[in-house]
């Protein structure tokens, strides 16, 4: 339990769950990039109408992703409510 609250506090990779399937990452990136330097954006799941997709973003450093998270989580980006949280994986 320690080492993953360790490994969170310098985590810089968070994702974003309930993303329009209209929203792109040009979107995404300029959404997120108010908490600071973006490194990486990516949309994970394939387009589909009707369809909640699963997005990852990159950041520098570890406080803004936690900014992101807490300032960002059940708020609504085109009309759909986000959960964003910690994302332990790479993005590709």
């Amino acid at each position: 339990m320690l080492s993953r609250v360790l490994r969170r506090s310098f985590a810089t990779n968070i994702y974003v769950e309930g993303i329009h399937w209209r929203t792109d990452t040009t979107r995404l990136r300029e959404t997120f990039d108010k908490f600071g330097p973006v490194l990486k954006v990516a949309i994970l799941s394939a387009r589909q109408e009707n369809y909640y997709l699963t997005g990852c973003v990159s950041y520098k450093k570890s406080e803004d992703a936690l900014q992101a998270i807490l300032s960002m989580n059940g708020q609504e980006l085109d009309g759909r409510l986000l959960k964003v949280d910690y994302y332990d994986g790479p993005i590709e």
